[in-house]
């Protein structure tokens, strides 16, 4: 390309991305930097989550949130309350209305910030579905409000979170299923993957870190 030349650099906010990035491109490694970006809430020093709580998923209703695995994890776990929200495109309503008829599964529509889902709420876990991804920034958000994550490894999520709480980018909803319970029946394997990635917000996603680079 002729503006190759005038390129001084390129970052983003993982290390997925730029390896990705000379996969498609061949961009040169000197021209790769990964630069996390930091995490501008408060971040709470303990987990809140309870075993015996909800579920929370918080997303949009679209392809890439996979809510259609969703579903199929909430049905075979009727036991195990979910507490949903985000907003649904057209494209997905079939799918909001057959979750809204689980009596296990409560629909609470929109949400302005993640904070306001936790401050009066408790909750198990936060599961999060994704097909493809960076590093969202749901995933900060949930790890500084006190919660352990269940999420799927796709883009830059393995970078923040501990290895046994990612499943696969093709992991169907049973195997969903085995890893939430197994979490669920072992609170100090929970405790353990939220003081991980809350041990990686504090030391790597801070404004001191992001400027120095």
């Amino acid at each position: 390309s002729n503006t190759y030349k005038f390129l001084s650099g390129v970052f983003c906010d993982t290390q997925w991305y730029p390896n990705t990035l000379m996969e498609l491109t061949g961009l040169d490694k000197s021209l790769r930097k990964t630069i996390y970006f930091p995490y501008e809430g408060e971040v709470l020093l303990s987990a809140t989550s309870q075993t015996d709580a909800p579920i929370l998923w918080a997303s949009r209703f679209v392809d890439q949130k996979r809510p259609d695995l969703l579903l199929a994890i909430a049905k075979k776990m009727s036991r195990q309350v979910f507490h949903i929200y985000g907003e649904c495109d057209t494209h997905h309503q079939h799918i909001l209305r057959e979750l809204k008829k689980l009596p296990n599964v409560k629909y609470f529509g929109a949400y302005d910030s993640f904070a306001q889902l936790c401050s009066n709420k408790q909750y198990s876990l936060f599961l999060y579905t994704s097909a493809y991804d960076g590093l969202p920034n749901v995933l900060l958000e949930a790890i500084a409000n006190g919660l352990p994550i269940v999420a799927s490894d796709v883009g830059g999520i393995r970078e923040l979170l501990a290895e046994d709480v990612l499943m696969s980018a093709d992991a169907s909803d049973q195997e969903y299923v085995s890893k939430i319970e197994w979490l669920l029946q072992d609170a100090d394997a929970l405790k353990r993957s939220w003081q991980y990635a809350h041990s990686v917000i504090k030391t790597r996603h801070q404004w001191s870190n992001f400027l120095s680079e």
